[in-house]
């Protein structure tokens, strides 16, 4: 009897760790869920709590002697068995109250730019530099809201003018139904990235486009859209090159371009490549050169806002504005006061900044502007002491205006017989692009002995609903509950 009893604990054992585990994160004080907390087990390999507290993570590796850590800033960390896992669905953590003691008295003897300059220094040391590969896990999210839209066809053209009247009033439905509406569309991405100081190379692994086609008011697809009636409304086979100004745009432009797939979950594909220059999440979060509030500190005023725990370790908050009129941003940086070094960075643009743009409205009929940008780094500090990225979320919204007149030009060796003519497009739109890049892994790697096929290339997986069973077998970011209800 002992016997049994001893296997069906083992098999229910087996059984937890073959699997992942799911939960929320919550603040035990103001029961609220924990936003980007750490869960790492015992191996070293972990996840992050998404925008909602929820978190998966996967359990295959684990044995009977691993365990859960479960940690964020100004949090007491907490460690959970394997056993403990398995009734819990949520799990709460305590707000670290104690009194920050002696320690903290002689660890404030600096002052913030003190501070921030001891940071710059100590980069190189700690936060690695070294070769080394990355899985990331990216999600990203596109959210589309056209504001204006108006077309003109040349009066001139082939059409007729019953055809031309026709084209304008489905061109006006569809311009009537998609305006003021938003549209959004999410991509999660999971790769492998080989940092090599002054190249990189990414390795994809799974692709997943969620998107539902009929909903989709990009400036793409609303472009698409029109020349798909306008090919439609010529009712003809051939194909047609297309220019605007001296720019062409493109060669064969066809109705066979616009047929839609009877599968709505249609394939395509993306290929792994190699640059000469480090990969935009690892530069950034390797050598922080490219941080404007570090790079050119001199330009913002530093303030010790306040000291607080991480990870039994005594953190100092950084509190830095623009001091200058050319600086952009303002934020908080999270720094080590033992090591000095970097373990969570926020930031977001100042009102009345922008980002990047360009305004050649009236030269070239295009205007464009990034503003409202919001960023945030989150870092882990590995038990060798050195640092290793761990999160880095972006957000940004996106001004885009689009009024330019396109040249169409019938492919027909017949000069006389060629069909040509002009329509004029107008769009004003904005989107938000937010991007959420996880660090799922980190490992170094000899730099000669790198096992990467460039040619190799893996499908997207287009889905018009949620689907849990894609991604059960990894360590991801929880979908959130915007995803869980797509539509």
């Amino acid at each position: 009897m002992k016997t049994l009893f001893l296997v069906l604990v083992l098999l229910s054992f087996q059984s937890l760790l073959s699997q992942s585990y799911q939960g929320i994160i919550y603040d035990q004080k103001n029961d609220i869920p924990v936003v980007f907390a750490n869960v790492y087990t015992t191996q070293n390999t972990g996840v992050i709590s998404n925008t909602d507290g929820y978190f998966k993570i996967n359990l295959q590796n684990l044995n009977e002697t691993d365990s859960l850590t479960f940690s964020s800033l100004g949090y007491k960390k907490l460690k959970l068995s394997a056993d403990q896992l398995k009734p819990l669905d949520t799990v709460f953590l305590k707000v670290q109250e104690e009194m920050l003691d002696e320690v903290v008295v002689s660890a404030n003897k600096y002052s913030a730019e003190e501070i921030i300059e001891i940071f710059k220094d100590s980069v190189e040391l700690r936060h690695r530099v070294s070769p080394a590969k990355f899985q990331i896990f990216s999600r990203s999210k596109y959210t589309d809201k056209p504001v204006k839209n108006g077309i003109e066809l040349d009066r001139s053209s082939f059409m007729s003018r019953s055809k031309r009247k026709k084209f304008n009033e489905k061109v006006e439905a569809y311009f009537n139904k998609i305006k003021g509406k938003k549209s959004s569309s999410f991509r999660d991405v999971l790769y492998n990235t080989y940092y090599l100081k002054d190249s990189s190379a990414v390795e994809y692994i799974k692709n997943t486009y969620l998107i539902n086609e009929d909903k989709d008011n990009s400036m793409e697809n609303i472009q698409n859209n029109i020349f798909k009636e306008l090919i439609e409304a010529l009712n003809t086979e051939s194909t047609f090159k297309v220019r605007t100004g001296i720019i062409p745009v493109e060669d064969s432009l066809s109705t066979a371009q616009f047929i839609v797939e009877d599968d709505p979950k249609k394939k395509d594909t993306i290929k792994n490549r190699y640059s000469k220059t480090s990969a935009k999440i690892i530069s950034k979060a390797h050598s922080l050169g490219s941080l404007e509030m570090f790079e050119k500190s001199r330009k913002y005023d530093f303030r010790l806002e306040d000291m607080s725990y991480y990870n039994d370790d005594i953190v100092y908050i950084i509190n830095f504005e623009p001091g200058r009129n050319s600086a952009k941003y303002r934020g908080k940086a999270f720094i080590n006061a033992e090591d000095f070094g970097l373990l969570k960075l926020e930031y977001e643009l100042v009102e009345g900044k922008k980002e990047a743009g360009v305004n050649l409205k009236f030269l070239l009929g295009v205007k464009y502007r990034v503003y409202d940008s919001k960023y945030q780094y989150i870092f882990k500090r590995n038990r060798d002491k050195t640092y290793t990225p761990l999160l880095y979320k972006s957000s940004a919204n996106q001004y885009v205006y689009f009024d330019r007149s396109f040249v169409l030009k019938e492919n027909n060796e017949d000069r006389d017989e060629r069909v040509k003519f002009k329509i004029s497009l107008h769009v004003e739109s904005n989107s938000v692009r937010e991007s959420e890049y996880l660090v799922v892994n980190t490992e170094d790697i000899d730099p000669n002995n790198i096992n990467f096929d460039p040619d190799s290339y893996i499908f997207e997986e287009k889905l018009d609903t949620y689907n849990p069973e894609i991604w059960k077998n990894y360590n991801i970011l929880e979908a959130t509950e915007e995803i869980k209800k797509y539509e």
